[in-house]
């Protein structure tokens, strides 16, 4: 995924322009990873929200997330690939 970005957004569109269903995508990855996270002390709501830019469902993950728990962000990359799921820069560098 992109580098040195404070945060990436995870686009609700696949790579081949179709909208990503179901339409509660984002909420159900963030209730995943909240559960199956390695930090449990985490509140992942400091690093994972769910918002709508451009007009398309999005998750907005700061990059940090990479360092805090490792694993939950190894679970959105795993995610967005199997789902060929847009990614694009969210706020400038870290």
């Amino acid at each position: 995924m992109l580098s040195g970005l404070a945060e990436l957004v995870v686009q609700g569109m696949t790579m081949e322009g179709q909208v990503f269903q179901p339409q509660d995508w984002a909420e159900q990855l963030c209730d995943r990873i909240a559960r199956a996270g390695s930090a449990k002390h985490v509140d992942y709501a400091s690093y994972l929200r769910v918002d709508t830019v451009g007009g398309i469902k999005s998750l907005l993950v700061r990059s940090v997330l990479k360092e805090v728990d490792p694993k939950a962000f190894e679970m959105i990359k795993q995610f967005v690939a199997s789902n060929h799921l847009m990614v694009r820069a969210g706020r400038g560098p870290i």
